[in-house]
């Protein structure tokens, strides 16, 4: 019971962290534009940046968080964030903000980690589909709507992005206290579950699973460059079709939900496991809808391609979270660790490869658009060589 309970206290860890994600991390760029006039450059660079904050506190958060204490480094990480977002809403320049950034970001280099080994800690390899499931149903959900709501949250009060996430993160910050107490009491009494052994119930080669493992780690930074070029857009978006920020926080929310669904599906149908079809073609599908969403020029055309851009995200995380997990039980938190890292490396690379593309071709709005969009074209090449040298 101890140790469900447990559980369930990692899941609500996790729903607040997402609804954080949504307030602060995603509506910056609507705070940047505000308040300092940041247009698709500024904000793409800025997207770039804390990428790659980010994907260096993953990193070194994978390599240490076994042996530091995952609850431990949550309490540490989660009092961190609470105070960098406090102090960022009192301040009133550019390097202030960009600082805040880059402390908020890297606090949450060290949540994410640790979650996900949480979550599938001491469960075997047959039940880690349901786990992983789990969580990316309540992450994805809670995401969507926070985006949702976030919209309307920041217009009526444009500080609510550093207050309102600032008291979310305290709150985490109190139940990891309570579950490394609790974790720390359960340890004395003898009653921590032993990790179980690792079956690999598929019945795949050990070198098929590795392959898995490399091409979804090349797939996922791939759909983080195409998400991280697209959010750090949706201001402009939402001004060339003159939707304020309460109605892009809704109409543009459509590929958050259709992820979240992508996970349940992809949580309850596990058909597509070691299955090098459905992994070519999310990827294929992520590369045009990105595409269309940045280009469309119009409404439906926007939604569409929504509606397909987070199907294609859903299934290409859950490879890369799922493969992660599955693949060598023993080493889920360095696996944790490199599967946030890669995701890092994708939010720092897309939105430099796209600013830099707006930098050289001033004259070519969409010239970001196509840049990232042939990158994306060389990790797919990439994965099919994975695979050709798989064995």
């Amino acid at each position: 019971m101890a140790a469900r309970d447990n559980k369930t206290g990692i899941f609500i860890l996790e729903g607040l962290n997402a609804l954080s994600l949504a307030f602060y991390f995603l509506f910056i760029f609507f705070f940047m534009q505000k308040k300092f006039g940041f247009g698709n450059m500024e904000n793409l660079l800025l997207g770039g940046l804390a990428g790659f904050v980010y994907m260096i506190a993953s990193y070194i958060c994978g390599r240490i968080a076994r042996r530091a204490g995952y609850l431990r480094i949550l309490v540490i990480a989660f009092g961190v964030v609470t105070i960098a977002l406090l102090v960022g809403s009192q301040l009133q320049s550019v390097t202030g903000h960009l600082v805040v950034v880059c402390v908020a970001v890297a606090g949450i280099g060290f949540v994410w980690t640790p979650l996900q080994a949480l979550a599938c800690q001491h469960e075997p390899a047959h039940r880690v589909q349901r786990m992983v499931g789990l969580y990316n149903v309540i992450w994805a959900t809670l995401v969507a709507i926070g985006y949702f709501a976030g919209g309307a949250m920041f217009e009526a009060w444009n500080l609510s992005i550093f207050i309102v996430t600032a008291g979310i993160h305290f709150t985490q910050f109190l139940i990891a206290i309570h579950l490394l107490r609790s974790s720390r009491l359960r340890d004395k009494l003898g009653t921590q579950p032993a990790i179980a052994a690792d079956e690999t119930t598929t019945r795949v080669a050990p070198s098929i699973a590795r392959a898995f493992l490399r091409m979804a780690w090349i797939a996922n930074p791939a759909a983080f460059i195409a998400t991280n070029v697209a959010v750090p857009t949706i201001p402009t978006i939402a001004k060339r079709f003159d939707l304020s920020p309460t109605w892009a926080g809704i109409f543009c929310s459509v590929w958050l939900f259709a992820r979240a669904g992508a996970f349940l599906l992809f949580w309850k149908w596990p058909g597509w496991h070691y299955r090098l079809g459905w992994l070519l073609a999310g990827y294929i599908v992520m590369v045009i809808s990105f595409a269309a969403i940045l280009v469309g020029s119009n409404l439906v055309v926007l939604l569409v391609a929504q509606v397909f851009f987070g199907l294609a995200l859903g299934l290409l995380y859950y490879s890369s979270l799922y493969y992660s997990m599955h693949v060598g039980v023993e080493n889920q938190g360095e696996h944790g660790g490199m599967h946030e890292a890669v995701i890092g490396a994708g939010n720092f690379a897309g939105p430099v490869v796209g600013a830099l593309a707006l930098y050289f071709y001033p004259a070519n709005p969409h010239a970001g658009t196509w840049a990232v969009s042939v990158a994306m074209g060389v990790g797919l090449i990439w994965m099919l060589r994975v695979w050709a040298l798989r064995r």
